[in-house]
């Protein structure tokens, strides 16, 4: 029970720093708020979707890795810090538990799908941060 609740509170923190609340009328400094929540956030479920309360609470982890890909889907719109970290938390969870995640989902493909979008995208500077970071993907 709390671990749904916490995922979820975080969930949230990720949507609300990708603009899902009416980010246009909060201030810059409720702006830059969101922003360190969701990175936190990002890092903080990278943590817990790796662990076996997540396939005991299916639904919220598919949730949360759903907001951490679709960071990646849209970056362009995202401070680097946020998308970064996003990947990073995917890249944590072990691979056996994140095809349990997706398994209907098509999860592990859309991740797939818009990490090569973003890599094939030169030009951004998240792309070259990933590069020195990350690492190949």
């Amino acid at each position: 029970k709390c671990f749904r609740a916490v995922v979820s509170k975080l969930t949230e923190k990720l949507r609300q720093a990708m603009g899902g609340t009416s980010s246009s009328k909060l201030t810059w400094k409720e702006r830059s708020s969101a922003k360190k929540h969701g990175w936190g956030a990002c890092h903080s479920l990278g943590h817990l979707l790796d662990c076996d309360m997540a396939i005991a609470n299916l639904d919220d982890s598919r949730e949360a890795c759903a907001a951490l890909i679709n960071c990646i889907k849209v970056y362009a719109t995202l401070t680097e810090k946020i998308v970064l970290a996003a990947i990073v938390a995917i890249q944590r969870i072990e691979p056996s538990r994140l095809a349990s995640l997706s398994r209907r989902t098509g999860l592990v493909g859309l991740a797939v799908s818009f990490c090569l979008g973003l890599m094939v995208d030169g030009t951004s500077s998240v792309h070259q941060r990933i590069k020195s970071e990350v690492g190949d993907l």
